[in-house]
């Protein structure tokens, strides 16, 4: 199976992602404090999604307290799937996963 690491950048925020023959993995998105709600985190998303034609799903991991993540994930079409107890050290996770 062929993997390949990539990122998004600006000094607005940050995506790292990893493309699978089959999937797309959002491994890390962060944008700075004083441009969230600019749509910042979205524009990043939809990179992804673009880059991701042809592959079966998008999906991502977060943690259960993250509640401001998942809404943001849910209102750009993301799908709660799971949680994973256990997933990160001190609390569970939960898989998103955006089907394309």
């Amino acid at each position: 199976m062929k993997e390949i690491q990539k990122e998004i950048g600006t000094e607005k925020g940050y995506c790292g992602y990893r493309i699978t023959d089959e999937n797309v993995e959002i491994t890390n998105i962060f944008v700075e404090p004083k441009f969230r709600g600019q749509g910042e985190g979205k524009k990043m998303i939809q990179k992804v999604i673009k880059e991701a034609e042809g592959k079966a799903c998008v999906y991502l991991f977060t943690r259960k307290s993250n509640l401001g993540a998942q809404k943001f994930y849910e209102a750009v079409g993301f799908k709660k799937v799971c949680e994973i107890e256990g997933f990160y050290r001190s609390e569970p996770g939960i898989m998103y996963i955006k089907r394309l």
